[in-house]
C-alpha cells in the first residue's frame, strides 16, 4: 500500500468519525468563528489609542526611608567592614549591628519583627584591614521590611511582558520599587563610602538617578496594555 492510498484511507476515517459526531463537529466549526466574532465585537467597545512618550525627572534615592530600619553586617570582625559600616550608621542616622557570619545574620534577618536589612559582605573579608579595589558586597532585605513578597532577581523582565511602560505613573522606580524600599539608599550609602576609602575624598558627588523615557506607544488593553 502506498502513502497515497494510506492517506487517502486517513482521511476517510476521519471524515466518518466527523459524521458520526454531529454535534461535536458543529462545535468544532462555530467556535472559532464565535471567538473570532466577539473579538471583532471587543474592538468596536475597546479601541486602541496613541498614548505620547513619557519622561521622567531625576531624583536621589530616599535617605529618609532607609533612617527607619535596623542595618545587620557581617563580618564585624573585618576593622575595614566595620569602618564603612559605621560611616554608612551616620550617613543614614539608623542603628547598625554586626555579626560574625553570612548565616548568623540571615538568621536573625528570617526572627526578626522590626524592619531589617543585612549587608553581606564576602567571608574572605574577615581579617582584611585595606580595602580591595573591587569590592563587593550583598544586600538582603527581611520579608517584613517591604510589602514586596519576591523579588525575583533571577528574572531580567516580568514574566507577563507588557508593551508600554511599567507604573507610568511613578517617577522614581516601578516594582519591584528599588527606591520605596531602601535598597538604593543603601546601596549609594555604601559605594560613597568605598569611593571616598579609595580616593581619600571627604566628598563625593551626589548622585541623580532617572528612569529611561518610553517612546510613544498604543494602548490596547486586548493586548494587555492599558
Amino acid at each position: 500500500m502506498s502513502n497515497r492510498e494510506k492517506f487517502g484511507i486517513l482521511l476517510w476515517k476521519n471524515w466518518r468519525l466527523k459524521i458520526h459526531r454531529p454535534v461535536r463537529t458543529m462545535c468544532e466549526i462555530l467556535l472559532p468563528v464565535l471567538a473570532v466574532f466577539l473579538l471583532v465585537i471587543a474592538r468596536q467597545f475597546l479601541p486602541s489609542k496613541t498614548v505620547f512618550s513619557v519622561a521622567y525627572n531625576e531624583f536621589q534615592p530616599d535617605l529618609e526611608l532607609i533612617s527607619t530600619y535596623h542595618i545587620a553586617y557581617a563580618p564585624e570582625t573585618s576593622p575595614i567592614v566595620k569602618e564603612i559600616m559605621e560611616s554608612v550608621k551616620n550617613k543614614l542616622n539608623t542603628h547598625i549591628q554586626g555579626y560574625h557570619s553570612e548565616e548568623e545574620t540571615i538568621t536573625m534577618l528570617q526572627l526578626a519583627n522590626n524592619p531589617h536589612v543585612a549587608v553581606i559582605f564576602p567571608e574572605s573579608y574577615k581579617n582584611m584591614t585595606k580595602l580591595p579595589k573591587k569590592v563587593q558586597f550583598t544586600l538582603r532585605f527581611a520579608a517584613s521590611a517591604t510589602p514586596i513578597t519576591s523579588w525575583k532577581t533571577d528574572r531580567l523582565y516580568p514574566v507577563i511582558w507588557k508593551f508600554c511602560p511599567r507604573d507610568r505613573e511613578i517617577e522614581t522606580t516601578p516594582m519591584p520599587g528599588y527606591d520605596q524600599s531602601g535598597f538604593l539608599a543603601l546601596q549609594n550609602a555604601i559605594s560613597e563610602e568605598i569611593i571616598e576609602i579609595h580616593s581619600n575624598a571627604k566628598l563625593v558627588p551626589q548622585i541623580y538617578l532617572r528612569r529611561f523615557p518610553y517612546p510613544d506607544y498604543r494602548s490596547d488593553i486586548l493586548l494587555s496594555c492599558g
